[in-house]
């Protein structure tokens, strides 16, 4: 693919603010792995997106929000399930990220199966 060949992006309407241009959740990152969803997050602000979320353990979200402080911040607690947690805080949104930094065990793949749902 060539520069020549990539499609513009539409216009910005001029009247337009952060909820006319998308919102993106990333439900990521571990301890280990901090970094993963600020970067998801970033990517998604990059792009255009309006608002981004960074749902993960709240051990990790300000460490998450520091390193992509434009981006909001939901709290996922480790010991809750994960389903409950982001019942009712999702809304409308537009893109759900699942996976950067987030781990590999039982929780993990019930939260990923649970969401795919």
């Amino acid at each position: 693919m060539t520069e020549a060949s990539i499609p513009q992006l539409p216009t910005r309407p001029s009247d337009g603010h952060k909820g006319t241009f998308g919102t993106v959740v990333v439900v990521g990152g571990s301890p280990e792995m901090i970094g993963a969803p600020a970067l998801a997050a970033s990517a998604a602000l990059r792009t255009g997106c309006g608002l981004v979320k960074i749902a993960t353990d709240p051990a990790i979200l300000p460490h998450c929000i520091t390193i992509e402080p434009g981006a909001t911040g939901l709290s996922l607690d480790p010991r809750d399930d994960p389903m409950r947690a982001l019942e009712g805080r999702l809304g409308h949104d537009d893109v759900l990220a699942v996976g950067p930094g987030i781990g590999v065990g039982d929780r993990e793949a019930r939260l990923v199966n649970n969401l795919l749902r």
